[in-house]
């Protein structure tokens, strides 16, 4: 079990770098909102980076499933039905993102090809735009993964009672957040704040559960016996 956890632990911090490297170094960066031709030029003369951001994407969505895997079976003991459920919705958010992904090899094929149509440029744009629009699909079954999640960690009275609260903000957070985006023509004004009430406490919430299954995984095998979590 340490080994799991310790794979659980490493796997988070490759989602962090790869999701973090890929979304705001390269696509955020690049993205020029309303301007499709300064897009298009931007991701033309940084093909190199978007390839990057794909590997980045593609080795996050790999380690997600890993992470699946792991949360299942570190936690079926505590509940395995709810265990289960979780795991099947984080699985279907990974399924949606890598779906995206295509969107993605879209985009880079239409910044490559030696001469572009003059409509190239709104073609990348509809990309990204898909892209994002498939990706928040996936964040809805995301959000609900983490109430889900932070019911089990609750339940299993390994980690402080904050960490789970955290996830459930979270959770409840990427749901709406997500909806609004879809729903709410005004979204562009509290785009902001809404980023924060998600981001904060995830990245909060998340980073406390890896640096748990990092420690838990580095337990002498005495001190891990009085875990109630087992294989």
């Amino acid at each position: 079990m340490r080994r799991i956890a310790l794979t659980g632990g490493l796997g988070y911090l490759v989602i962090f770098f790869t999701g973090i490297f890929a979304n705001f170094y390269v696509l955020e960066e690049y993205k020029v909102a309303g301007d499709a031709s300064a897009t298009f030029q931007n991701f033309a003369f940084n093909s190199s980076m978007l390839i990057w951001a794909i590997v980045a994407f593609v080795a996050m969505v790999v380690f997600d499933l890993v992470l699946t895997w792991v949360l299942y079976v570190l936690f079926r003991q505590t509940d395995e039905k709810l265990s289960k459920i979780t795991a099947v919705l984080r699985l279907i958010n990974a399924m949606f993102f890598a779906v995206a992904l295509i969107q993605l090899v879209d985009v880079l094929e239409l910044v490559v090809t030696p001469n572009p149509s003059q409509f190239a440029s709104l073609q990348v744009m509809e990309a990204l735009e898909q892209f994002n629009n498939i990706w928040l699909v996936g964040l809805v079954f995301f959000g609900i993964h983490l109430t889900l999640l932070s019911k089990l960690l609750k339940l299993s009275n390994q980690v402080h009672k904050a960490v789970p609260a955290l996830l459930f903000i979270a959770g409840v957070g990427y749901v709406i957040d997500s909806i609004l985006q879809f729903t709410y023509s005004g979204y562009a004004e509290i785009s902001e704040l809404s980023t924060m009430v998600v981001v904060l406490p995830g990245l909060i919430g998340e980073l406390s559960l890896t640096g748990w299954l990092l420690v838990k995984a580095g337990r002498s095998s005495n001190s891990q016996s009085k875990l109630c979590i087992t294989a």
